[in-house]
């Protein structure tokens, strides 16, 4: 399986953002990157990342996701 390097995680982001039908940057560039860091990317755990800080954001009303959101998403999903 082949890794993404971060500027191909980030448009692989995009493109997942696009297929769903967003057309605004949801995730600043610090969270790109946190993502980035955490995955290593492989893709199922960016979608892993992205799905849980999106569903974080949703729970506290927040319309962009950024860096300490990711890490506190992440942080509950290991605790």
């Amino acid at each position: 399986m082949e890794l993404f390097d971060c500027s191909q995680t980030e448009a692989y982001i995009a493109k997942q953002l696009h297929y769903a039908g967003g057309n605004e940057q949801i995730f600043s560039d610090s969270a790109l990157k946190k993502i980035y860091d955490y995955s290593s990317g492989l893709p199922r755990m960016i979608n892993r990342a992205c799905t849980l800080s999106l569903s974080l954001a949703y729970q506290t009303n927040r319309l962009i996701v950024d860096d300490r959101m990711v890490g506190e998403a992440l942080e509950e999903e290991v605790t």
